[in-house]
């Protein structure tokens, strides 16, 4: 719930804002007349206290709401694991029960508020009015006071003991099962439930969601108006609301439609569809499959068409089953639903049945787990949503009343200030033509109108050139007196050379073989980081164009989660090996005439890809591709013995290595490099460079940065403005300054 807890930090300052803008415009409207009806409409006041209230108690309100006895309370003691708010086949949830989350076990408290003497007198006097016979509602609140004759003497001497504790009592406690017969007093028990006006209960069982709030508000059908109306008011103030539904009557009765009528009449915010949840109860009711799936459509219908309530938050299941299977269940919980036997057969029968699994069934782990997602990731939006709302409708009826009343100097400065979105919105859209601007000039420049001028072409070219510069300087492809010194000191540094006079072909192959892989690996790696340098200059350039707002790198690298460096060095290392292996295998790895080098079936394929490839490029009489062939074919090719001497490694021998080595350098310089696609290779990274960097995630991110700079006063990005943005920006930064000298004034004459 952190983001939570932060988002409610900066909503409670912006609020805090609002309100000051408001009581700026009260007090200036009391001597207009023209403004008279905004000020005397108290929606304003209310919604903006209400909004600082919600905000400032930092806490998530969750609301659980339906009919009497759909199971509301054993759906919050399956959520918190234990038998802890009261259930019988009767009525038993009389009071609305807070249950708010806390961090620790001493913190942990159960908290009763009583009615003083005058309002339970007013409490009698609304169900005298509301009692009958006709209704269902009548019948209750007649049966209400049936009970509080019959319980009088018991309700008063309550009333007697409150009063002398202020009206309010408080149980500590560390273990939540130890207050279970306390809560149960105070919320079902008729001797004492008509003297208690609200339970909180305050436990850490909730601390996978901490700050959070939970009300399990007495059934729609209660026959108290209060009832209704502490319904009423908790759905206009609470962040998700949970609506717990009998599965075996899927029709929505007139009262839970009232729970859809609740949660839309207030001032502004979001719709019930945002936050709402419904758990479709008492599944352990249902005797067939048939039955489970037609009601359930029939429930998801309903809900989808009065509420817009998707689907994906219609969750069906049994809190009691879930309890029992899962916790040391009560005796009176056993005997309402069934024994931990007869609920995994019927479970197993039911999904069998039904098709659907048996957590679906039992349903409560579930809903639990989507709405806790909900709480952690979709909340915070839904209040920021809700404040954007009233910011936006009450700055915009200010303005209205303003501008209908009178255009005067002092109206001036709250006219303004309610172009600032708008002015935003235009800055926005000024990068946005800015930014693809470039992107067509980047498209142009990357593809060009010929190939040979575009972009991709030149760093072609350069990189073939980087690649001949790097194979040219490294001493193993140099002139013969420095190959065969280069090959020595190989051999050196191996202690080969001291250690066998006469070393044999194939043992001076493997040192050499072992070397140039060493080397073209390096030289991978070198060219890898040259494209990286164009890359870096492309960015470079890039951020210039854009008054370096952002690291082009760093937001492309972490919208994509991606190092651009690792991906590009590890790609290209693959492509140059692509066929550069393939050759050392057939040149450099076997002498002429070895078994090994004449069975060279398994380069077939490899061969002729690559032959078909360089098809049309010129290469070296002396070196055309017939000549790979013939040097590893059986007994063609060979070079001549040459005439023995006492070094360690015979001059014939050197002589042929020191040819494969040549013709290597040759086709890896040239051949290689458009065999294995190099150009194909850069054009699709820097078309993919240029597809992050268009990408609506990295523009939004530069036209916020526009934006914050515009607004700090930078002067490189000011002075690209055109001459209408800064007029605009000037009259904003007028009505800002004229927004703090009112801020300042309210704080001097009206705080402390």
């Amino acid at each position: 719930m952190k983001a939570w807890r932060e988002a409610c930090l900066d909503l409670e300052k912006e609020t805090a804002k609002l309100k000051l803008l408001y009581q700026f415009f009260c007090d200036y409207s009391a001597k207009k007349a023209t403004y008279s009806n905004l000020v005397s409409d108290s929606r304003w006041s209310e919604a903006l206290n209400a909004l600082e209230s919600r905000i400032k108690d930092r806490l998530f309100k969750i609301a659980v709401v339906g009919m009497e006895k759909a199971g509301k309370s054993t759906f919050i003691n399956a959520w918190l694991g234990d038998e802890i708010l009261p259930y019988a086949p009767e009525r038993c949830t009389y009071t609305t029960t807070n249950i708010i989350s806390v961090d620790s076990d001493d913190k942990q408290a159960l908290c009763v508020n009583f009615h003083t003497r005058e309002s339970f007198e007013e409490m009698v006097q609304n169900l005298t009015c509301e009692s009958g016979t006709e209704t269902d509602e009548q019948r209750r609140a007649l049966s209400d006071l049936n009970n509080i004759n019959t319980y009088n003497k018991s309700i008063h001497e309550q009333l007697k003991l409150a009063e002398a504790s202020n009206f309010s009592w408080r149980y500590g406690f560390t273990n939540l099962s130890s207050i279970k017969d306390q809560l149960s007093k105070y919320v079902s028990n008729p001797e004492y439930i008509y003297a208690v006006r609200g339970v909180t209960l305050y436990t850490s069982r909730l601390i996978q969601v901490h700050d959070v709030a939970f009300y399990d508000v007495p059934g729609l059908n209660s026959g108290l108006r209060r009832h209704q109306q502490e319904t009423k008011d908790i759905l206009n103030d609470c962040d998700a609301i949970i609506i717990v539904q009998d599965i075996e009557r899927p029709s929505l009765t007139d009262s839970e439609k009232r729970i859809i009528q609740y949660a839309t009449e207030k001032v502004y915010g979001s719709s019930i569809s945002d936050k709402a949840f419904v758990f479709l109860s008492k599944t352990d009711k249902i005797r067939s499959g048939s039955v489970l799936r037609s009601n359930l459509g029939i429930a998801k219908q309903q809900w989808l068409e009065l509420a817009r309530i998707p689907d994906n938050k219609i969750f069906f299941g049994s809190p009691g089953a879930h309890l029992i299977l899962n916790t040391n269940a009560s005796e009176d919980l056993i005997e309402q639903v069934g024994s931990k036997d007869k609920i995994a057969h019927f479970v197993n029968y039911l999904s069998d049945e039904s098709g659907f699994s048996k957590e679906e069934i039992l349903g409560v782990s579930r809903s639990v787990e989507r709405i806790n997602n909900f709480v952690l990731n979709e909340a915070t939006q839904n209040l920021k949503q809700y404040f954007n709302t009233i910011k936006s409708t009450l700055v915009a009826e200010v303005s209205a009343a303003i501008i209908d009343g009178a255009r005067d100097a002092e109206s001036a400065e709250l006219v303004s200030l309610t172009d600032e979105a708008h002015y935003k919105s235009l800055l926005k859209a000024h990068m946005m033509n800015v930014i693809r601007a470039l992107d067509a000039k980047l498209l142009s420049d990357l593809n060009g109108s010929a190939g040979d001028d575009s972009f991709t072409a030149r760093v072609s070219k350069s990189m073939h050139s980087a690649l001949i510069n790097l194979v040219e300087s490294n001493p193993l492809f140099a002139e013969f007196s420095s190959q065969k010194a280069c090959i020595t000191n190989i051999l050196l540094s191996l202690e080969l050379a001291k250690s066998s006079p006469g070393l044999s072909n194939e043992v001076v192959r493997q040192a050499v073989y072992r070397t140039v892989l060493s080397e073209m690996e390096n030289i991978a790696y070198k060219l890898s980081s040259r494209l990286g340098d164009e890359i870096d200059l492309l960015l470079s350039r890039r951020q210039g164009e854009l008054y370096d707002l952002i690291d082009l790198r760093r937001a492309i690298e972490n919208n994509y989660k991606i190092s651009i460096t690792k991906e590009l060095a590890v790609a290209f290392r693959c492509l140059f090996m692509r066929y550069g292996k393939m050759l050392m295998d057939l040149f450099l790895l076997y002498p002429l005439g070895n078994e090994q080098r004449e069975n060279f079936a398994k380069y077939e394929s490899d061969l002729s890809a690559f032959e078909s490839y360089i098809v049309g490029i010129e290469v070296d009489n002396s070196l055309d591709f017939k000549k790979i062939r013939s040097r590893i074919r059986p007994g063609k090719g060979n070079l001549s013995s040459g005439s023995n001497n006492d070094d360690s490694v015979s001059g014939a021998i050197f002589e042929e290595i020191l040819n494969d080595l040549n013709a290597f350098k040759y086709y890896i310089s040239y051949p290689n490099f458009y065999a294995s696609g190099f150009t194909a290779f850069i054009d699709i990274e820097l078309n993919s460079l240029c597809a992050k960097l268009t990408d609506d995630r990295v523009r939004d991110a530069i036209c916020l940065r526009f934006i914050d700079s515009v607004y700090s006063n930078e002067p490189a990005v000011i002075s690209q403005l055109p001459k209408e943005l800064k007029d605009s920006m000037h009259r904003a930064s007028e009505a800002l300054a004229s927004y703090n000298a009112m801020c300042e004034f309210y704080d001097q004459n009206y705080i402390g």
